[in-house]
């Protein structure tokens, strides 16, 4: 009988169990594999992961050794039958208003709350294309990331299921074409069975209002505390909130981490300066640019926001 071997390109019964045990240690096997019993890249990085965390030999290839050591390893805290063991409610937006400063209690509360479950190897149930899948909670960083290959999407123009886009797909279009959180969400399935193992996300902070050119990116932040509600399927804050939310469970529940992009050394321009009887964006003069907090020359408000604020479109 000949020795066992499984590496990528392995067919059958024998990956099939194999499946069935790294799933018992918490991995996610894509359906594009686990559906067909093939051995392929994403079975190769859940092996390493275990090999490396076993202190085995990180060879991405299973042998007779390592499959004994994996059917005698005790079933992980992460995997656990449907209705047993510890389980956390999914989450959701915090009532009320939001949190003034990064330094609110309430966002003290929040990381002990995620500390503890972290302490405790709890999962929350996550509802996949219809099946109930435990997920740990919070997520677990992978032990090294140069195993998960990143895809970068940028939020506004990657889908939107509830409209076409605003501009025409096949010329330059400066403005928001108005992709959303729910857009990224239906097409998981698809990321996942493209091998993606980390989705970073264009950044989701509040940016400045009206839509400008150019702020369809995401890098313009007004608001460094709340989520741009036009990645709401509403235009709403509420819903975007909690869409993101959902975006990131439905992630991690098909293995896939997720990389928020937070740009704080740089802002949108809401306001210029009012300099030696001239109004000015920028400086070049080093009393003012070396000036004490404090001693900055007055402001003034952009015409625009003014006169969306006074509407009540800027909020």
């Amino acid at each position: 009988m000949p020795k066992l071997k499984l590496e990528v390109g392995s067919l059958g019964e024998e990956v099939k169990n194999l499946h069935r045990n790294l799933a018992k240690q918490g991995f996610a096997i894509p359906s594009s594999e686990l559906n067909r019993a093939f051995f392929g890249p994403l079975t190769r990085d859940a092996v390493m992961q275990w090999q490396r965390t076993q202190g085995l030999p990180v060879t991405g290839i299973v042998d007779e050794r390592m499959n004994a050591a994996l059917e005698a390893a005790p079933q992980s805290a992460s995997f656990r039958l449907q209705g047993s063991g510890p389980v956390v409610s999914p989450l959701t937006a915090a009532p009320g208003p939001p949190p003034k400063g990064i330094f609110a209690p309430e966002i003290s509360e929040m990381f002990a709350q995620v500390r503890d479950a972290a302490g405790k190897r709890t999962t929350r149930d996550v509802n996949v294309n219809g099946t109930v899948i435990p997920v740990r909670y919070p997520f677990p960083s992978p032990t090294d990331w140069r195993d998960c290959w990143m895809y970068f999407l940028m939020i506004d123009r990657f889908s939107n299921p509830q409209a076409p886009p605003k501009g025409p797909w096949n010329r330059r279009f400066e403005y928001r074409q108005g992709g959303t959180f729910k857009g990224v969400t239906a097409q998981l399935d698809y990321l996942q069975d493209l091998g993606v193992k980390a989705l970073w996300l264009s950044p989701v902070l509040k940016n400045s209002r009206p839509n400008w050119q150019y702020t369809y990116t995401g890098y313009d932040t007004q608001d460094f505390l709340n989520i741009d509600e036009r990645f709401g399927s509403d235009g709403t804050r509420a819903s975007a909130e909690k869409e993101l939310v959902e975006l990131v469970a439905q992630a991690h529940a098909r293995g896939m981490h997720v990389i928020v992009d937070m740009v704080i050394n740089h802002a949108a321009r809401i306001f210029d300066y009012v300099y030696e009887g001239k109004v000015v964006d920028q400086f070049t003069d080093p009393a003012v640019m070396n000036a004490p907090p404090g001693r900055e020359p007055p402001i003034q408000w952009s015409e625009l926001v003014r006169k969306f604020a006074s509407e009540k479109v800027l909020r």
